[in-house]
């Protein structure tokens, strides 16, 4: 941490206040990729020409260009995807940064979260199975690799209640025309509300990508860090102590764990006191080949852009992976885990503190040979590829385990892609199969098509989606965080069919998905799981942007699920809503454009999960629902004046309440759980500003 401030935040604040030139819109942020794992862009077509109002369409980002001029040409593409796509400038919704309204987050920003909608994991392979931190770390199908005429900067920072800040800083630029670097780095860093609820985020990504001259050969290299820290307070003692007016600080209400220790409000101080970490440094390395027809567009005398059409391309991927996932507890608070752990060899040494820690190494070589049929369309391939894994993890449990272990894995795996010229129809057919080793057996198949019907209806898209997969590595007994070591799991398999409208223009989107689950595995206690034998499930998801009256708009989505055959043991809503009625457009003078209005959101009562420290998990309770279940409220203004961009959110004005008697007065303390024992947060503000710099 002290590297990455006095190395790179400092030397790049310096930098930026001596900027002369500064462009802004909304910050690009990094999305939840979709269930397969690929990313997705921001509310659709991002707008280039709001950075480059001369544009003309042209995808080569590298043309001739005045250095004086004050526009920028630039563009990104995601490692997985040859399309490569603009940046947006949209500022409709900030609610993506920093947490995501479509997650059940516990109290704080940066805590633990999980999806609203049931969503299996619909990935074969190797899983170590902590996931309650994902939607904090970053992946590497969600880095984006620029291309860029200037060099480019954007910089955010969002300031929110309790001392909450977050940083985001993205700096790129063309060191050569076919050479690209760039740097991102986030911070997250929220004390909490509650005593010891501190979460102390750090992402950063360093990428590189080079394509030669001639195009022929392509180089993609990434590092990638992430370290994400949560202390856990184990939840509240006593839930009747939220109504006393002399705790309506909520540090003073008693917790469960850390109940002597409040959280540092310094978010530079990432010191762990009882939680939860997760360390992961990958270093990636791919190298493409091409061959086939080659071409050039002379463009004046001196200038010339070479082209390349492929035929077959031969690729190479290595990377190497050091990660570990640590909970540290305190033995002052040995009754708690005695009591819903029950495992005295915990508390063996007299250190003040226990910990367990599975650690591991990954090493994984891929190849891959691509075909390309249609020599000028690139988005039309076959791929047939094969991938070594080699995994080797250290337990924290030894003696009492075996202290080690090594997994290898032999995965085949290929796809065919075709996205027409015409734009009309996109076709994609991935698999992967696990010929040998520990995941022998698993594989997963995923198709779709989209067809893109007329302007009016917008695209439909079919897709299938078939996982068998061997239960995550948490489950079986060498894991440190295995503490009940139960035998005989077999082989999950998940089966997804989804249909789907969706209308770009009309901001509309209509989707009926089926879920089909077999020997799902699931939490059932602190230290408890099962599997399910079968169950089938139907989800509808609807959106849509109305207007109401000029610039007064109505935008709702709605999410419904059931299960229709079976009975499993997990806890969901039935339906999630979230609308927003809000004026959007150019207020006053041409250049300032504003969104704001009012944001509601609701979940219907249900059975809450329950969540347990030590192992990190959300497990299955039938004791407790959401009886309380106020809609959240909040009110934002977000706007932009041609070089500024920035937001302003009040929410949770739901917790309200008029309080009579001692402590008289308005008091947001009418808090909505998250989980049993975790309550939400009374009213936050969030304040952002974001810059964008063109160099």
């Amino acid at each position: 941490m002290h590297f990455v401030l006095n190395k790179i935040i400092l030397p790049f604040l310096l930098f930026l206040l001596g900027s002369g030139y500064v462009y802004t819109q909304e910050p690009i942020l990094n999305p939840v990729g979709s269930e397969t794992g690929k990313p997705v862009s921001n509310n659709g077509r991002p707008n280039e020409k709001f950075l480059n109002p001369n544009n003309t369409g042209k995808t080569d980002s590298l043309q001739k260009r005045n250095k004086n001029e004050d526009s920028i040409t630039i563009s990104y593409r995601y490692i997985y995807d040859v399309k490569r796509v603009s940046l947006d400038s949209s500022i409709l919704d900030y609610t993506r940064y920093p947490t995501q309204p479509q997650f059940i987050v516990l109290g704080n920003n940066g805590a633990a979260a999980k999806p609203i909608l049931f969503t299996p994991l619909l990935k074969a392979g190797w899983d170590e199975g902590k996931h309650s931190f994902d939607l904090y770390k970053w992946q590497l199908a969600q880095l984006k690799f620029f291309r860029t005429t200037r060099p480019y900067t954007e910089l955010g920072y969002v300031l929110g209640t309790k001392a909450e800040q977050n940083i985001h800083l993205t700096h790129t630029q063309n060191i050569k025309p076919e050479w690209n670097v760039a740097l991102d780095y986030r911070l997250i860093s929220a004390p909490g509300y509650f005593r010891s609820q501190k979460n102390n985020h750090n992402n950063l990504a360093i990428t590189s990508y080079y394509q030669s001259k001639r195009k022929r050969y392509a180089n993609w290299f990434v590092v990638l860090d992430n370290s994400l820290k949560g202390n856990d307070f184990g939840g509240i003692k006593d839930a009747t102590q939220l109504s006393d007016p002399n705790r309506d600080d909520r540090a003073l209400v008693e917790t469960n764990l850390n109940n002597n220790i409040f959280s540092a409000r310094n978010p530079f101080n990432s010191k762990l006191e009882s939680g939860h970490w997760n360390k992961e440094r990958t270093y990636f390395l791919q190298q493409s080949y091409d061959i086939g027809k080659k071409d050039s567009i002379v463009v004046n005398d001196s200038t010339t852009n070479y082209l390349f059409y492929p035929k077959l391309r031969l690729e190479h991927n290595f990377s190497y992976t050091k990660s570990y996932y640590l909970y540290k507890g305190l033995l002052e608070d040995s009754a708690y885990y005695k009591i819903h752990y029950g495992n005295d060899s915990l508390f063996k040494k007299n250190t003040g503190s226990f910990e367990l820690k599975d650690a591991w190494e990954t090493i994984e070589n891929g190849f891959s040979i691509y075909q390309f049929p249609d020599t000028k369309n690139t988005q039309q391939y076959i791929r047939a590829g094969i991938l070594f894994e080699i995994r080797k993890g250290l337990f924290s449990q030894a003696p009492f385990r075996s202290k080690s272990r090594t997994i290898n894995n032999i995965n085949l795996n290929g796809t065919y892609k075709n996205r027409t010229r015409n734009k009309r129809w996109d076709i994609e057919a991935d698999g992967a199969f696990y010929l040998s080793g520990y995941n022998a057996g698993d594989y997963e198949i995923n198709a779709f098509l989209i067809r893109n019907l007329n302007s009016k209806l917008g695209n439909l898209k079919l897709q299938f989606q078939n996982v068998n997969r061997t239960p995550s590595f948490i489950f079986y007994d060498q894991s440190s965080f295995n503490l009940a070591n139960i035998a005989g799991l077999k082989k999950e398999n998940n089966t997804q069919i989804t249909a789907q409208f969706f209308n770009e223009k009309k901001q509309q989107n209509l989707s009926l998905q089926m879920v089909f689950s077999t020997n799902y595995t699931s939490w059932q206690g602190y230290t408890a799981y099962r599997q399910e034998s079968f169950f089938n499930m139907l989800k509808l998801n609807f959106s849509r942007a109305f207007k109401i009256y000029k610039k007064i708009v109505w935008r709702t989505e709605a999410q419904f699920q059931q299960v229709l055959i079976g009975n499993p043991k997990i806890n969901f809503p039935t339906l999630y809503t979230r609308n927003k009625i809000a004026y959007e457009g150019n207020f006053g003078k041409k250049n300032l454009r504003i969104a704001t209005g009012l944001e509601v959101r609701y979940i219907t009562p249900y059975q809450l999960d329950a969540w347990s420290p030590l192992t990190g998990q959300f497990f299955y309770q039938d004791s407790v629902s959401s009886k309380k279940n106020l809609p959240d409220i909040n009110v934002y203004m977000n706007f932009n004046i041609t070089s500024f961009n920035a937001f302003v959110r009040l929410e949770n004005l739901n917790t309200a309440r008029i309080r009579t008697g001692n402590g008289a007065g308005l008091k947001f303390v009418n808090n909505n759980d998250a989980a049993v024992a975790y309550p939400n947060p009374g009213m936050v503000l969030h304040l952002g500003i974001y810059w964008r710099f063109i160099n």
